[in-house]
């Protein structure tokens, strides 16, 4: 029997914090990251004083330890950057806790955002599996229920990607409405901050504080594209499902999802060296990146400016045909996530196949790639289909308000059909 953690039920840690001091709420949570192993810094508990006013008062977040927090460092799953202690704060913070939620630590991230796996993190789901990444440990906390809320960073899908494989929301938001503006980025032109949170009403709540969730459609039309490419047959129900949920949806047509990869790589690959060069840890600390990120820059030293023209030409191609189907409907919907959560001995045994990235970055981001711009929105919803791990569905919009929206007409679709499918959900949320 695969060993799992539960995230709590009636006794789940918005009530332990309600009745219970921060200190009886972090011990819980280091209790359960012995396996999980989610977080990588916790708050001093004797700071942590909950608010008791403000629309997330008695929430608590964990953010990804890629963004800096005042007083605490930020190492981004890495031994290179130094250890002391920050003096800003990223603003997406900052408005949570205007918004009376408590941050009780740094959430664990594939090293430097660069790549998919986020080890030694556990999915709860499945001890042996990863949670995916790079926003891992935010996802592993919110799923194992540790943390209520929790803050990541998506360049090409790190936040929807671990959110679907361990079956919680996960939002990326726009640059527009809150910016990567305090952290180690991993690619600037396409880095963005994003929320994860175990129910919609939990992260509408969230986006709200951040000022994410502003006038859109509330009857948002919803487009779906032919799905080519291979998915578990778990995935390919839940699709199905969502479908059916979703009536009075268009029929759309985009580019194969594959074509983006390529391209984006290049960009990203490039900007990531120059980020690492900049800061003076490459090649001056080359031996002490973990394998797949010493081998990530070293292939992005082969990228030439004529690659990186070539590159923009083409993707520029491919985001116009994304914007074109985005003018006739409002929300994409496509699967989040075309695989279950291998497990670590799976990744470990995938051939390189002699590409740019570890094989898994590529089977996992391929339907999260093409909609990594600065100017949408997109949020992964949990859908988890009867004996099978979690998957989730991928909303893509020019708004957050417009795919929370459509988040909600999918829920309340999906409600038709409670034995077919599920999805951590209350029955009175609202967006």
């Amino acid at each position: 029997m695969n060993q799992s953690v539960e995230g709590p039920a009636e006794d789940t840690l918005h009530e332990v914090a309600g009745r219970s001091t921060a200190t009886a709420a972090l011990k819980r949570i280091q209790a359960l990251d012995a396996e999980i192993k989610a977080f990588v810094h916790f708050v001093d508990a004797a700071s942590l004083r909950p608010k008791s006013v403000g629309p997330l008062a008695g929430h608590t977040v964990g953010v990804k330890d890629v963004l800096h927090i005042d007083g605490m460092p930020t190492r981004a799953g890495s031994s290179i950057p130094a250890a002391t202690p920050r003096s800003e704060t990223a603003a997406v913070v900052s408005r949570l806790r205007r918004a009376g939620a408590s941050v009780v630590g740094k959430t664990n991230t594939h090293e430097f955002a660069f790549g998919a796996v986020t080890p030694p993190t556990r999915n709860p789901r499945d001890l042996r599996r990863i949670p995916g990444g790079s926003s891992g440990g935010s996802a592993a906390a919110v799923a194992a229920g540790m943390v209520s809320l929790a803050v990541g960073t998506d360049t090409g899908g790190s936040i929807r990607l671990p959110a679907a494989l361990c079956g919680v929301f996960g939002i990326r938001l726009r640059r527009a409405t809150v910016a990567f503006d305090a952290g180690i980025p991993l690619a600037p032109s396409y880095d963005a901050v994003g929320l994860m949170a175990a129910s919609l009403s939990d992260l509408v709540a969230a986006c709200r504080a951040v000022d994410s969730a502003g006038a859109g459609s509330s009857d948002p039309t919803i487009g779906i594209p032919e799905i080519g490419e291979r998915m578990d047959d778990h995935v390919g129900a839940a699709f199905q499902l969502g479908m059916d949920a979703l009536p009075r949806c268009q029929a759309v047509r985009l580019p194969s999802f594959g074509a983006w990869f390529e391209p984006r790589m290049a960009i990203q690959m490039r900007e990531a060296l120059a980020v690492h060069r900049q800061a003076g840890w490459w090649p001056n600390h080359e031996d002490d990146y973990s394998l797949e990120t010493r081998r990530n820059l070293t292939v992005a030293e082969t990228i030439r400016d004529t690659d990186c023209n070539v590159a923009r030409r083409e993707l520029a191609r491919l985001e116009d045909a994304v914007h074109e189907v985005l003018d006739r409907v409002d929300v994409v919907l496509t699967p989040t996530v075309p695989h279950c959560a291998p497990t670590y001995e799976e990744v470990a045994a995938m051939s390189d196949e002699g590409g740019r990235r570890h094989p898994i970055v590529s089977r996992l981001s391929i339907f999260t790639l093409p909609f990594s711009t600065h100017d949408l929105a997109s949020l992964s919803v949990p859908v988890n289909v009867p004996d099978a791990l979690p998957t989730g569905l991928q909303l893509v919009g020019r708004s957050e308000a417009a795919v929370l929206q459509a988040a909600k007409r999918l829920l309340d679709g999906l409600l038709a059909h409670p034995r077919e499918a599920t999805s951590p959900m209350q029955t009175d949320e609202r967006s």
